[in-house]
């Protein structure tokens, strides 16, 4: 179950070189672009998931909606 669940994580560090290239932004980008773009791979990474599990056609005729918390400093201040 561990395995499972650490496989399927997903962390969106949107301050690291690596991950910026993996969607295509750099560290000049405005944070909220690059989190936009974090999000949008976020929820391809969800409906990759969805289909493994359950199959492709599984989210043919399913909306799913996905909520996050942005804990920046300005956010909470």
């Amino acid at each position: 179950m561990i395995n499972i669940y650490l496989d399927n994580n997903y962390y969106a560090p949107c301050t690291n070189e690596i991950f910026l290239e993996s969607i295509n932004k750099d560290l000049s980008c405005s944070m909220p672009d690059t989190k936009n773009a974090a999000f949008e791979a976020f929820v391809l990474h969800v409906k990759k998931i969805f289909t493994r599990y359950y199959g492709a056609n599984f989210l043919a005729d399913r909306k799913i909606r996905v909520g996050f918390s942005d804990d920046t400093n300005s956010n909470i201040e």
